[in-house]
């Protein structure tokens, strides 16, 4: 594949802390498309972080290369077309939930903030609570503040790291129906998280890392079923709609449904989102087959 079909590409990264007598990183590359999106997975301390703060800039590599989209360089692409949403709280907790918008988006330097700012809050479900302070939000509405930041700057390159830790069901659905939303819009992802069910829901590609290298995982199953359930029953419309819109779709109980085989889950979840559905209480995607591989995988570590 010519370079230019890839967004970002990493060539033989290595990274070692002085700290350690092992390398972080060792001679690690990864090829990233544009539109992709990409799992990484690993037990804590297996480099994950390390490998994401290089890439946005935070970190330098002590050996290898990193190379960006377009021809541009590491800092504009960087400053102008990646986004990171951390694990961490990236806003300030005295200010209220617009203000901390309105900030941010002013350091973009853009002529229409109050309109982004605006359209923002709408599109993490935050508007009904613009006027509150951050830090009288619950966990799930941080979480959703802590996108909604790194939304501002309409990223081709979005990294989120452990996005949904200590998150209400209703802000999961809501973020997954977000990134499925960017995916089908274009956005390039790297999405590490703990939660395989998320890993293999969302991402095209999963990899694991293991003392510093990365090993690609296959037993990603593009075939599985996806099971959604409702906190409701569906009435015979909802079933209709749902059954016109896709028609491999089998209903296991009143508030359950099954759709198989299912190979683009995030892409399903938007089309769903044109329906008048209850809310979505669980969402079980092939979680058993990257389980079972990380178990075998990391089970020495």
């Amino acid at each position: 594949m010519p370079d230019h079909d890839f967004i970002i590409k990493l060539q033989q990264l290595s990274f070692r802390y002085k700290s350690n007598d092992v390398d972080t990183l060792n001679n690690l590359s990864l090829a990233i498309k544009s539109g992709e999106c990409v799992g990484l997975i690993g037990p804590n301390g297996a480099g994950k972080s390390t490998l994401i703060s290089i890439i946005t800039g935070l970190l330098s590599a002590q050996t290898g290369s990193v190379c960006y989209g377009d021809n541009a360089t590491s800092r504009q692409f960087i400053k102008q077309q990646l986004a990171l949403v951390p694990q961490e709280y990236a806003f300030y907790e005295r200010l209220t939930v617009q203000h901390n918008l309105a900030y941010f988006a002013s350091l973009l330097k853009i002529n229409n903030c109050d309109e982004l700012v605006k359209n923002t809050l709408a599109q993490c479900q935050l508007s009904h609570l613009s006027s509150k302070k951050a830090d009288n939000l619950s966990g799930g509405y941080k979480r959703r503040l802590n996108l909604a930041i790194a939304l501002l700057k309409q990223p081709r390159v979005l990294i989120l790291d452990e996005p949904t830790v200590g998150i209400d069901p209703v802000s999961r659905e809501l973020i997954m129906q977000l990134l499925a939303t960017l995916k089908q819009q274009g956005t390039t992802i790297i999405y590490t998280s703990h939660l395989l069910t998320e890993v293999e829901q969302i991402c095209d590609t999963i990899y694991g890392l293991k003392r510093g290298e990365l090993i690609h995982i296959t037993a990603h199953s593009e075939n599985a079923p996806l099971q959604i359930s409702f906190e409701s029953a569906l009435c015979d419309d909802a079933i209709a709609g749902i059954t016109a819109l896709l028609p491999n779709t089998q209903v296991n109980s009143p508030s359950q449904i099954e759709i198989s085989p299912c190979k683009e889950p995030l892409a399903l979840l938007a089309q769903l989102s044109q329906i008048s559905l209850p809310p979505i209480s669980e969402i079980n995607y092939s979680t058993l087959h990257l389980e079972n591989y990380y178990k075998e995988l990391f089970t020495e570590l």
